[in-house]
């Protein structure tokens, strides 16, 4: 099995298929690292989502 990483062009997600780190999750022997300010940008996204769609 071979090591790889794959990087968006702003740095905004890694993906590893071995390694370690904060903010990172196992998803069929796959990390996803998220960058902070994506998880932020996500936060916003929901929170503009649901107040989008009450009434």
């Amino acid at each position: 099995m071979s090591n790889y990483s794959v990087k968006e062009s702003e740095d905004n997600f890694e993906l590893i298929s071995k390694g370690g780190g904060n903010n990172s999750r196992v998803v069929d022997d796959i990390e996803v690292k998220l960058s902070l300010n994506l998880l932020r940008a996500i936060k916003k996204r929901m929170h503009r989502s649901s107040m989008s769609t009450q009434f």
